[in-house]
């Protein structure tokens, strides 16, 4: 109830009888003012409970993202360690560039053949195409829906 102070005083009185404070053997004055109090009290010690919970629950969440930001942390700091040790092992062992050179050429190598290989296999396919293009087909024969070119619409089909 974002707008209780709009409430008329019976729409008060039945709010505070829900809530079980407002009993019809009150002996006291009950006019708007004391029954908007009330429901005012109320609603503040509901707000209240709300945030609390509220609270908690973000409590408990900041403490799981800290812990998941360590994990985090400490996994980074130990892949750099890691890296950092491989690094030194390379730099100490002298062949290592060499080796790496060597191998990279190898790669090179195997890559071009299989490029070549490639090449030969499109080269003899489109020999293939070729010698079945000697044919020439006529298309209007075979289908009579077939658009024609014409080349005053800047060379598109009709």
């Amino acid at each position: 109830m974002d707008t209780i102070h709009k409430c008329s005083t019976f729409t008060l009185r039945q709010e505070l009888r829900k809530h079980g404070l407002f009993q019809d053997n009150y002996a006291g004055p009950i006019n708007h003012s004391i029954l908007l109090q009330k429901m005012i009290e109320i609603l503040h010690n509901e707000n209240e409970k709300i945030n609390k919970k509220e609270f908690e629950r973000m409590k408990e969440c900041q403490v799981e993202n800290n812990d998941f930001n360590e994990q985090m942390k400490q996994k980074r700091l130990e892949l750099k360690l890691a890296a950092i040790e491989r690094s030194r092992q390379r730099q100490n062992e002298k062949d290592y560039f060499a080796h790496k050179m060597i191998s990279n050429q190898k790669g090179l190598m195997k890559a071009e053949e299989k490029r070549g290989i490639i090449e030969n296999v499109e080269t003899s396919d489109t020999e293939e195409m070729e010698s079945s293009n000697d044919k020439k087909i006529d298309h209007e024969n075979i289908d009579p829906f077939a658009m024609k070119f014409c080349p005053k619409i800047s060379g598109r089909y009709a």
